[in-house]
């Protein structure tokens, strides 16, 4: 882009660059302050009153609707029976009571026969001397609205449901929302009844008055205006926009002055612009609206590979690849508005660039010229992408290849575990069947301890077959899964009672209802199961306790199993959960070290928590949660 600067001469100056042309500007500057002041007084001005105008409609709106729904709750107390019996009194003064809680501003509601006595009065409190009285007999202040509402039996008039309403605490809730920029006040008949603590006379033009009405029935003047801070503030904003007014013509005034004697600050912007342009690390791109280049930084000709005057001879669309994600439509439209894309550009060697695309419109005013282009190189990202992609697919295959061999290896330790129970088990069967052989046939040749070691062979061999059996049913399970269904905890956990049969010296009882879960019935049956079987086994009171329990504990069921049993010190905790471990010697109680084992397996792949809280002496509580099905949650 080329510079040029005239040469001028006295004998050529035009009128721009003379003192007139100053007075002149300064002149419309002025007076475009003056008008501005003005016309932002009166917006400001016209604001206030449309903003007054506004709140004053939406405060007496509701105003009218909580004074309607007092209104209604009275005709409801008018739509019963005469309250005679004590039992209806007792009704009518809970629901008198329930309305004054409910409305804010409702003081009292009192029953009037048709004689105007008051024969009931809700509260009782500090209106018992009206009682029995006449209701005209009993003074109340200004700042209170009676509510009459007339009670029919048929066509038999009863009398009538007075309700005093205290009209500042009736207000609150719209004071509460009125700022310290408006003021409020009541009037009923022309007599004020109340005013918020700012009220004050205000211009009469802002001073707005709605009627609060119901049923077509004037009830309520409310006056509402903004204070006279806010007026006399919003007229310094005004008088503050003239002077900006003021400020701005000097500064125009300067400037022009400058600009008629020097063009420094433009040969600077066009620099400052210029270097901007061409030291962007980014491609850019200005193109007209008939998609031909104007203007390209080194950046983007370094990019496609095409110098500024080639360019110059091209359209927009010879460098775009076309792509059928892009429509016509929506590339219009970000000409017109702007917005990002991604897209590829053709080199000039033939190759695609990926490149990010950000589009921002030029306009002069309100008219559009250019389309500005700004266009980022991302081709090591799609590299790195598509790397992953790579990586991705190859772990997937990984993946299924890992699962087909686990589940060849999960089908070999099935048919180990069965093989290994089933050659295990035939030879421990026979060594127990030939130890209770020789303790009946040889019973007269074996001494004491004789006998106590046939016992001890027959002990071992019965250990050995519980291990196994305890073995096998842990790899079972999450292996083996059995249909889940529904099942009643309640139902379930007494056919584990019957099947345990525990002794008459050890109480179970069920504490409360039992929930139905939905799981495995027999995996269920197992942990009921060996936390009682554990409680009963392990038992040394000679008058035991065991309690079964349940309780909501949000999106699970917190269960319980308590006992009065020995206990178990808290070092021990974790220790009882792991698979063959015991806390007392075998000899003593005959135990695999598994039952607990199990019972945390499955609670855990039911998605549950098994713990152990207890006292050593006091006994033990295990708990478990299972989770709620979809609809109990």
């Amino acid at each position: 882009m080329a510079n040029y600067r005239s040469k001028q001469t006295p004998s050529n100056k035009n009128f721009f660059s003379t003192n007139p042309f100053l007075v002149l500007l300064g002149f419309c500057l002025v007076a475009t302050s003056i008008f501005l002041w003005r016309t932002q007084e009166s917006r400001n001005l016209s604001q206030i009153g449309s903003s007054t105008e506004s709140k004053a409609r939406s405060y007496v709106s509701e105003t009218e609707i909580r004074y309607s729904s007092i209104y209604q709750a009275l005709e409801r107390l008018a739509a019963r029976d005469i309250p005679r019996e004590e039992t209806a009194i007792v009704e009518w003064e809970k629901d008198a009571a329930f309305y004054i809680d409910a409305f804010v501003g409702l003081n009292s509601i009192a029953w009037v026969d048709g004689t105007f006595h008051i024969r009931q009065i809700v509260p009782l409190q500090d209106n018992s001397s009206s009682l029995n009285q006449l209701a005209s007999a009993v003074k109340g202040t200004p700042a209170e609205i009676n509510l009459w509402v007339p009670s029919y039996d048929g066509e038999e008039f009863q009398g009538y449901i007075w309700g005093v309403i205290d009209v500042g605490a009736f207000i609150a809730p719209v004071l509460s929302e009125i700022d310290d920029d408006y003021m409020l006040q009541l009037l009923d008949e022309g007599l004020a009844i109340f005013a918020s603590d700012n009220w004050q006379p205000s211009q009469e033009k802002f001073v707005i008055s709605r009627m609060i009405t119901f049923e077509n029935t004037t009830v309520l003047n409310l006056i509402f205006a903004p204070t006279a801070e806010l007026l006399h503030s919003e007229i310094v904003h005004a008088n503050r926009t003239f002077l900006l007014g003021l400020l701005f013509s000097g500064i125009t005034l300067s400037a022009v002055y400058v600009a008629q004697n020097f063009n420094t600050i433009a040969i600077l912007s066009e620099l400052r612009y210029r270097n901007l342009f061409e030291a962007s690390q980014d491609a850019i791109f200005i193109i007209n609206l008939q998609g031909e280049y104007q203007d390209v930084n080194p950046a983007a000709t370094e990019m496609v590979g095409y110098s500024l005057l080639e360019l110059q001879e091209m359209l927009v669309d010879d460098l775009r690849i076309p792509s059928a994600e892009v429509s016509p439509e929506v590339r219009s439209r970000m000409w017109r508005e702007g917005g990002m894309q991604e897209l590829s550009l053709r080199h000039k060697d033939g190759h695609p660039i990926p490149v990010d695309l950000v589009v921002s419109p030029i306009r002069e005013g309100e008219v559009q010229k250019y389309v500005l282009g700004i266009v980022r190189d991302i081709s090591e990202r799609k590299r790195a992408e598509k790397e992953l992609q790579k990586y991705r697919d190859h772990l997937e295959e990984l993946v299924e290849i890992r699962t087909v061999e686990l589940e060849a290896v999960n089908a070999e330790l099935k048919d180990f575990a069965y093989v290994v129970s089933h050659d295990l088990k035939a030879p421990l069967r026979a060594i127990t069947q030939l130890g209770s052989w020789i303790a009946t046939d040889y019973a007269e040749a074996l001494d004491a301890d004789g006998r106590e070691l046939v016992d001890l062979l027959i002990g071992r061999t019965r250990r050995m077959h519980g291990l196994i059996q305890g073995i096998l049913q842990y790899s079972r399970i999450g292996r083996v899964v059995e249909k889940k269904r529904s099942v009643n905890l309640n139902q379930l956990v007494q056919e584990t009672l019957e099947m345990l049969a525990p002794p008459a010296s050890i109480q179970i009882t069920v504490t409360n209802e039992l929930p139905t879960v939905v799981g495995e019935r027999a995996r269920l049956r197992q942990v009921f199961q060996n936390l009682l079987d554990n409680a009963l086994k392990f038992m040394d009171k000679p008058q035991g306790w065991v309690r079964i329990g349940c309780a909501d504990a949000g999106d699970y069921w917190l269960f319980s199993v308590a006992d009065n049993g020995p206990g178990i010190a808290a070092k021990y905790y974790a220790k009882i959960f792991q698979i063959f471990q015991t806390l007392v010697p075998r000899d003593e109680f005959e135990s695999t070290g598994i039952g607990l084992a199990l019972v945390k397996k499955i609670v855990e792949l039911n998605e549950g928590k098994v713990w152990v809280e207890s006292t050593v002496g006091a006994g033990s509580t295990f708990y478990f949660t299972l989770p709620k099905q979809e609809e109990e949650r």
